[in-house]
């Protein structure tokens, strides 16, 4: 059986006898709905690619910085070690001889900021702050300027706990923690 040549498909899935049926502007509709049909399957795929590398890169980023991201203690600590920099900017580069000047200045505003939930004592007065009863502070009552090179300035009262550095360019943490992965 012989096909009618009049008869012929093409990309539409249509043959020449019903493609003259269709107007000019239906087969550019048409045309269109495919390209934004092919467009909008690419920008999805594109956002779905770059959502499952998002995923696989940010635990390693958090593993490279340091901290694990359940540790209240380390939050805490990097929030108090950025307003001490803070402090610091605005006082000439020195840092407060007392932790709880933090907290009188009015840098920060709750004594929580200064009680770790995974710590035992309770900070409950700026004397409590003053006497390291979740975080000591390190250079206490030194009168030291922040600088290029980094210094421990507080830790977590326990023994295996947290250390935080700071200088002018980071604010870093060395964990000592037997737990710790």
């Amino acid at each position: 059986m012989e096909q009618d040549p009049r008869q012929t498909s093409d990309s539409t899935g249509l043959s020449d006898g019903q493609n003259k049926d269709i107007s000019p502007e239906m087969a550019k509709l048409r045309k269109l709905r495919s390209r934004l049909v092919l467009g909008f399957l690419i920008f999805f795929g594109v956002l779905l690619l770059v959502l499952i590398s998002l995923s696989l890169i940010l635990p390693s980023t958090e593993k490279l910085k340091g901290a694990p991201p359940s540790s209240d203690s380390a939050k805490k600590m990097y929030d108090i070690g950025y307003y001490l920099v803070l402090y610091a900017v605005r006082n000439g580069e020195r840092l407060p001889n007392k932790l709880s000047e933090l907290h009188k200045r009015g840098f920060i505003e709750t004594l929580e900021a200064f009680d770790s939930n995974e710590l035992p004592g309770k900070v409950s007065s700026d004397d409590d702050i003053d006497n390291g009863v979740d975080f000591k502070y390190l250079i206490a009552g030194k009168n030291m300027k922040i600088s290029g090179e980094k210094v421990a300035v507080l830790a977590e009262n326990k023994e295996d706990g947290i250390t935080m550095f700071i200088s002018k360019k980071e604010i870093s943490f060395d964990f000592k923690r037997k737990d710790n992965p």
